[in-house]
């Protein structure tokens, strides 16, 4: 029974991030007339999962060198209307996370979710070079790496912080919709972006 509630619950947060279509926080330009909302010190408990959620990208080898800053609001306009946006501002790391919940259970789930990803894509703009990013768009089919004018969930850029995210969650409730494409290409593609061969969460249902 409680596979089943967990089950159901994945599936509607999953619906919720679809229908919610966020735009994407990595293509917003720098510009500090739309800057994010300003820094808020976290609680104990963000604290906590921000801990935890750089705990699991070390566990899957993706360490952040740098420690980023983080910062949890409750409305969206704080994240340009994003559930979560991250960006680079004097070489450090900042991410805002807007996505809450009424249920704290449900909030953490959602919270670290967003979190991963876009500490995913601070991994991925740190480590990865142009000739590997061309790789792996190759391998996953992105009709590129963050062009204005491709769909959101085809632009290589986020099926990386998701792929990542997937990787590293288990389980994951993502923001790209990975159906009707084979985990195997996926798993290459993982390889191809991070040089190393792609966890269980993501192979685990390979034929």
């Amino acid at each position: 029974m409680a596979r089943i509630a967990l089950a159901l619950l994945q599936l509607f947060l999953l619906t919720v991030v679809l229908s919610s279509a966020p735009s994407d926080p990595a293509a917003a330009p720098l510009d500090p007339v739309a800057a994010p909302g300003q820094w808020m010190p976290p609680t104990d408990e963000e604290e906590a999962l921000i801990v935890e959620s750089l705990a699991l990208l070390d566990a899957g080898g993706l360490r952040l060198l740098a420690a980023p800053v983080v910062s949890f609001h409750t409305e969206l306009d704080e994240c340009l209307g994003n559930l979560a946006y991250w960006r680079v501002e004097d070489g450090i790391d900042r991410v805002w996370v807007c996505w809450t919940h009424e249920d704290p259970g449900v909030q953490r789930i959602v919270q670290t979710q967003a979190l991963v990803h876009e500490l995913a894509h601070a991994w991925v703009h740190a480590n990865t070079s142009e000739a590997d990013r061309q790789a792996f768009m190759e391998v996953a089919g992105s009709a590129s790496w963050n062009g204005a004018s491709d769909a959101w969930n085809d632009r290589g850029v986020e099926q990386a912080a998701d792929l990542i995210t997937w990787g590293v969650l288990d389980p994951g409730v993502l923001f790209v919709d990975f159906e009707g494409s084979s985990c195997t290409r996926w798993a290459d593609a993982y390889e191809a972006l991070t040089g190393q061969s792609a966890p269980t969460t993501i192979v685990g249902d390979c034929p």
